[in-house]
């Protein structure tokens, strides 16, 4: 009977390719709440991916002016251009688009407030979220290289993203 299981890693999206699942639980900085790949690349048993969700974490930033578009900027960067850029092996290099793979609660807060001084200034808040993720159906044998990565035009900076496959193990 197959038994459900989640595999999890954590990256900062600050350039326009990031890969994720490259290093194992012990070698991961913050040990388990970094990653939970029993190996770098790898894993040590079959699991078939039934669902990948990629998850921006929630954002605050503050301005001394209205016209701050940082987080805008990112929410673009996540819809439009980002894709998930997949390799098994050497199998065939898959692509889906990240704006179909997010995932998370719907928390859209946008702050204003004055200064001491003359000028006005903002904070803004971004949960950049989606449905239940991306339903896939993608093969991963026991020892084989996965090449994940996270890839986009311009350059990001949304710090730090998870990434989940979820499926089950046969």
């Amino acid at each position: 009977m197959p038994k459900p299981y989640v595999y999890y890693d954590t990256r900062n999206l600050n350039s326009a390719e990031v890969q994720f699942f490259t290093e194992s639980r012990t070698e991961a900085a913050n040990k388990e709440r970094t990653t939970n790949l029993p190996k770098a690349y790898k894993l040590d048993r079959d699991f078939k991916v039934k669902k990948i969700i990629v998850q921006p974490p929630m954002q605050l930033v503050s301005s001394t002016t209205q016209k701050d578009t940082t987080l805008d900027d990112n929410i673009r960067i996540l819809l439009e251009e980002a894709a998930i850029e997949i390799q098994i092996g050497n199998g065939p290099v898959e692509y889906y688009p990240v704006a179909l793979a997010l995932a998370g609660p719907n928390i859209n807060v946008a702050l204003q407030y004055t200064q001491g001084t003359a000028a006005d200034g903002t904070y803004a808040v971004m949960h950049c979220n989606g449905g239940v993720g991306l339903d896939v159906d993608i093969t991963i044998p026991k020892d084989t290289d996965i090449k994940f990565y996270i890839k986009t035009t311009s350059t990001p900076s949304i710090n730090p993203v998870r990434v989940y496959l979820i499926g089950e193990h046969p």
